[in-house]
């Protein structure tokens, strides 16, 4: 069956495609909600992130995610040109509160791949990463027990 362009196989009675859902070109492309995000969140020294993600190309740098408040980045997560994932947080007062540096494994290009990020500032036993299914070699340059800035 092909719909608006795209191939859509496997789908059995009663399951309908959700297509154009979003759709991007690969060029400058990402969601935002402007007006007001994350709108009754609230500070928390919890993070949990799940993406899949597939890249055009290796040695580029690709931003994840990205949230500021008022022009202040309180959460980053993206690929540098060394194609090494990097996590950084900050708190209310722009301080770093987390920065770590995946090195392994690298993410390449052409295929889809699962991260899963999952931190709790106030204890780093609990804190895991994992790419393509495999647990991640982290470089943790700061692991504050703090509090990350969602809040609105």
């Amino acid at each position: 069956m092909t719909s608006f362009g795209y191939n859509v196989l496997g789908f059995g009675a009663g399951i309908k495609p959700v297509v154009n859902g979003v759709r991007f070109d690969g060029t400058n492309d990402w969601l935002s909600n402007a007006a007001s995000p994350y709108t009754g969140s609230s500070s928390a020294k919890t993070l949990t992130y799940s993406v899949w993600i597939k890249r055009n190309g290796a040695g580029l740098a690709e931003a994840l995610y990205y949230f500021d408040k008022g022009g202040l980045a309180v959460g980053e997560i993206s690929i540098d040109a060394s194609n090494r994932t990097i996590i950084l947080l900050r708190n209310a007062a722009g301080t770093t509160i987390l920065d770590a540096t995946v090195t392994s494994p690298t993410i390449l290009a052409g295929t889809w791949t699962n991260i899963i990020i999952s931190v709790d500032l106030a204890n780093a036993a609990n804190r895991h990463i994992t790419i393509a299914n495999a647990a991640a070699t982290v470089t943790w340059t700061t692991y504050t027990n703090d509090t990350i800035d969602f809040a609105n």
